[in-house]
């Protein structure tokens, strides 16, 4: 099988309007000319995260016009960003690659949180493409207080919500990834459907879904398999699976709930079980026609603003 997992999409940097009440920037006690950013990233921690402050929204580090951490995340995913005060807070905090301290897994990918935020996650990056934070509480069925910009690994309910949500974008990258041929090369291939799933996905939520259901999954597998030229009929048999996906997101819920102490080796479980419910999407594979994309339809490497938890790319190469 072609497909690897698939954390989350990333956008560019996107202004984001009434999020003061979810995130609020802090000012050094000895510098009152720096912002200051703290927090930690994860998917589960991530060691030797590179972060920054993304000015200009590209997701690349560029020395002329962005601000480096202090140095890598630590065994605790812990940065530290100081951002002179007179550059403002128009940023986005990038974090890019790192290696998953419940797996040991190479992290390459990248996640983004707003200014301020304590913590820079899978939720906090679909806060970041949305641009609303409310919405992506109803949407996942989290309390209207919900603190998205806190630290899932301290926080089941949290975790819980991010896994899923891993889990629904790369089950439904597998299934376009099976329905197309390419002669891309695969991490190409699977970042860019991912990018397409997401998208749809978030731009759902910005125009109103607030229930993930099969109907939300049915219409997002639809759309982005007939955006790729996915025949109607064979967009159908795809979206079949959309029960399964919603029956094994509850499911993998329910089981980090019931998890007794939220740590490391839990973490290493959970990871291991959503790859594992990723590949079981297509046991059974649909009788379809896969459909050739196009060469032009795929971004490039140095276009790639979407999220891999495990490839090839990360941007690294600019730092």
């Amino acid at each position: 099988m072609k497909m690897r997992k698939i954390v989350l999409a990333m956008f560019a940097s996107t202004a984001i309007a009434g999020l003061s009440g979810c995130f609020s920037s802090s000012s050094s006690g000895s510098d009152l000319d720096t912002n200051t950013e703290s927090g930690s990233v994860v998917d589960w921690y991530l060691q030797n995260a590179f972060v920054f402050a993304d000015f200009n929204g590209n997701s690349q580090y560029d020395a002329d016009t962005d601000v480096a951490a202090e140095g890598l995340t630590d065994e605790n995913g812990a940065f530290t960003l100081n951002v002179p005060a007179s550059m403002g807070t128009d940023y986005v905090i990038v974090s890019q690659g790192g290696t998953d301290t419940a797996t040991g897994a190479t992290f390459n990918g990248i996640l983004k949180a707003t200014p301020g935020a304590t913590a820079v996650t899978p939720l906090t990056t679909l806060v970041q493409a949305t641009g609303d934070a409310a919405a992506v509480r109803s949407f996942l069925g989290l309390a209207e207080d919900a603190d998205l910009s806190a630290d899932p690994a301290t926080d089941k309910t949290l975790y819980a919500a991010s896994q899923a949500l891993v889990y629904v974008i790369s089950s439904i990258t597998s299934l376009i990834d099976y329905a197309t041929t390419e002669t891309v090369d695969a991490a190409t291939a699977e970042t860019t459907y991912s990018n397409l799933v997401t998208a749809a996905i978030a731009d759902a939520i910005a125009a109103g879904s607030t229930t993930f259901d099969v109907a939300f999954v049915t219409q997002t597998i639809t759309n982005v398999a007939t955006d790729l030229g996915v025949s109607s009929e064979d967009a159908d048999t795809l979206a079949n699976k959309s029960t399964q996906i919603v029956n094994q997101t509850s499911q993998i819920i329910d089981d980090i709930n019931a998890v007794a102490t939220l740590d490391a080796t839990s973490a290493q479980t959970v990871q291991t079980d959503v790859e594992t419910s990723v590949e079981a999407v297509l046991e059974t594979a649909p009788s379809i026609t896969p459909v050739d994309v196009s060469d032009d339809s795929f971004i490039s490497n140095d276009e790639v603003e979407y999220l891999t938890g495990t490839g090839t790319d990360t941007g690294a190469e600019t730092i």
